[in-house]
């Protein structure tokens, strides 16, 4: 009897070994490869403890179970509730859940056009941005990061005033990672050296996630600028100027659409569009609405007068019939949802027939 508990200590004690080895390495693991290369979250790479904890777990139930199996069983319907709780905020709780990347890298791909440039706000953000956007924007990572810790606010300076001038648009990724940028000193730099058009947040439990849209200027228009000038106006002082749109497109793809609003006195609220492609028996088979030209630089915020520039990037059914469809605009209350006026059909687009020939 003696020799058998002998030798069941000596396995409790090389399994003890065993499960700290286990638990350890891991995180060592990943504290020295995170010297040698930026990893996103070290934590998540924790999760090949996970076996360890649990035999961990089983080990001190039954331990326990040796000396009083009562309390075993009370640890062990400890652990269960904290791991039903677990499961429950996990897959119930949206609070708790994952963060929502995919939400962003959907706004992103429904909204970029070609010519956009796309800021990040660390280099954690990369491996993030080529997983779930697929490298859908040339980009770059911003603040400059040194070796020696030592801040670049004129290198950062230099960098988004270049972004301004070489591109139209720019988005800015932001995950709010504070030891890279704690002061948000490049959201601060767009602000400054240009204006915010579009700002949407996403649910994040580990970070903060932010997707916003600068360009260098408000973009404004010419009345010689505007392919098809029109002059309609609608309540609350907002009128359309004219439309830019292709005259052909193909069905499941995205078309760009440029409306020209202006308003001859200024409003306190921003007005939305809802822009729509519909097929001869009045099938909505595209649609976008949004504020324009960004729910941050919405009609409150024009000056009377100047032309804005709204460009819409209208998706189109993977189902639209090949033939002729009408595109439709009409204004709204972005509060209410109450039109400013009636459907206006700025002119017909053709849906292309893709079917292989016979």
């Amino acid at each position: 009897m003696q020799n058998s508990m002998g030798r069941l200590g000596i396995w409790d004690f090389e399994f003890g070994i065993l499960i700290l080895a286990y638990l350890a390495i891991p995180i060592v693991c990943v504290q020295v490869l995170s010297y040698l290369r930026p990893l996103y979250q070290n934590s998540r790479y924790l999760i090949a403890l996970s076996p360890a904890f649990y035999l961990g777990v089983a080990a001190g139930v039954v331990a326990l179970a040796r000396w009083a199996k009562p309390l075993a069983l009370v640890a062990l319907a400890v652990f269960l509730a904290g791991a039903a709780l677990s499961l429950n905020n996990l897959y119930f709780e949206p609070r708790w859940g994952k963060d929502d990347h995919r939400a962003w890298a959907e706004y992103l791909r429904e909204r970029a056009q070609p010519g956009d440039f796309l800021i990040l706000d660390s280099p954690h953000t990369e491996e993030l941005y080529r997983y779930y956007a697929d490298d859908w924007l040339p980009m770059t990572t911003l603040p400059i990061l040194r070796a020696d810790g030592a801040e670049s606010p004129d290198a950062d300076l230099a960098a988004v005033r270049d972004a301004y001038r070489q591109r139209a648009r720019v988005w800015f990724l932001e995950m709010h990672v504070p030891f890279d940028d704690p002061d948000a000193r490049i959201e601060k730099l767009l602000n400054q050296e240009g204006v915010l058009l579009d700002q949407a947040n996403f649910a994040g439990t580990s970070t903060e996630i932010s997707l916003a849209l600068f360009a260098r200027t408000l973009p404004v228009a010419q009345p010689t600028d505007i392919r098809y000038p029109l002059d309609i106006a609608f309540a609350g002082h907002l009128h359309l100027k004219g439309y830019d749109a292709p005259l052909t497109a193909p069905p499941g793809k995205r078309v760009v659409v440029r409306l020209y609003w202006q308003i001859d006195e200024p409003v306190g609220e921003d007005y939305a569009v809802s822009l729509r492609l519909v097929d001869q028996a009045g099938t909505f088979v595209g649609q976008w609405d949004a504020i324009p030209p960004g729910n941050r630089a919405g009609s409150s915020t024009w000056r009377a007068g100047a032309i804005i520039v709204d460009a819409h990037d209208l998706p189109i059914s993977a189902a639209a019939r090949p033939g002729n469809h009408r595109l439709q605009v009409v204004p709204y209350h972005s509060a209410t949802g109450t039109a400013l006026g009636d459907v206006v059909t700025l002119g017909e687009l053709e849906i292309l027939n893709l079917a292989p020939a016979r």
